[in-house]
């Protein structure tokens, strides 16, 4: 009798740990995007050539944070519970960049400089600050 309850028990265990998200990431059009980001907490996946992707989530809480992004695209968040397999959909975000000047005088390097100079606060971060760095390879044999 404990053999016959122990097995389904032993079951569920198995397959919970193995929980899979299996998805396809696309803009608004239904094209796939390739290389978006799944990240939950530290970890994460990028999706293929073809948008598809595959993460498991057994290892996290329910109410630990999924972020889905990609350059020039709105990041979807949502909590892990409700993270399931099917295909998201990101919408397009635009950037307005700011006045440019344009002209045809010819700057000798000291004016380039002292324009650089002038303007380093607002055009570059000048205090120390901490950056996550992801790299992949690939190899072909």
């Amino acid at each position: 009798m404990k053999q016959v309850t122990l097995i389904p028990i032993l079951l569920l265990i198995t397959f919970s740990s193995f929980a899979q998200i299996h998805g396809k990431i696309l803009d608004v059009d239904k094209n796939p995007i390739a290389y978006a980001n799944i990240q939950i907490k530290t970890k994460g996946t990028i999706s293929n050539e073809e948008g598809d992707f595959e993460i498991k989530t057994s290892n996290f809480n329910p109410t630990d944070s999924v972020h889905i992004s990609f350059l020039g695209y709105k990041t979807l968040k949502m909590i892990v519970k409700d993270f399931v397999s099917k295909n998201y959909v990101l919408e397009e975000s635009i950037n307005d960049l700011s006045e440019v000047e344009v002209s045809k005088k010819n700057y000798t390097l000291d004016e380039i400089l002292t324009k650089v100079k002038e303007r380093i606060d607002s055009n570059y971060v000048t205090s120390n600050y901490k950056l996550r760095v992801f790299n992949r390879s690939t190899y072909y044999n």
